[in-house]
């Protein structure tokens, strides 16, 4: 329980999202490996939190288009990479619960989902008026 706790806070500390079933599995059995062969729990723990900052979703802003496939072979992006590009463009911060709501609910599988995301973000701030 306290591993899957663990993974899950590392998860959501750095790529904002909650792991998968099969890769809270992976870490679980990564991190009870790790702290059987270090014989020191602190140590396994660091190394497989090690290993979630170092994936490449905790280091770079994926947009691989890993949702549904269409008709032509392309791939639309996943709720969660909607929710980041959306956020990123418009106020480069990671998304607001609200907007992680719409992507856990489906809300930003169609354009009218996303359009009504966009236009509930704040405006951004205008620059001052140069003299």
């Amino acid at each position: 329980e306290r591993i899957d706790a663990a993974v899950r806070h590392q998860f959501k500390a750095l790529i904002y999202r909650l792991p998968d079933e099969i890769e809270l599995k992976r870490y679980r059995d990564y991190m009870q490996r790790a702290i059987s062969e270090a014989k020191d729990v602190k140590e396994g723990m660091a190394v497989c939190l090690k290993a979630i900052a170092l994936m490449p979703e905790a280091v770079y802003r994926m947009e691989l288009g890993l949702g549904r496939k269409d008709e032509h072979g392309r791939r639309r992006r996943s709720g969660s990479e909607m929710a980041f590009a959306i956020s990123v463009a418009l106020t480069d911060d990671p998304p607001t619960a609200g907007l992680w709501s719409a992507s856990r609910e489906g809300r930003l599988r169609s354009r009218e989902g996303v359009r009504a995301q966009v236009g509930r973000a704040p405006a951004a701030p205008t620059a001052p008026p140069t003299p």
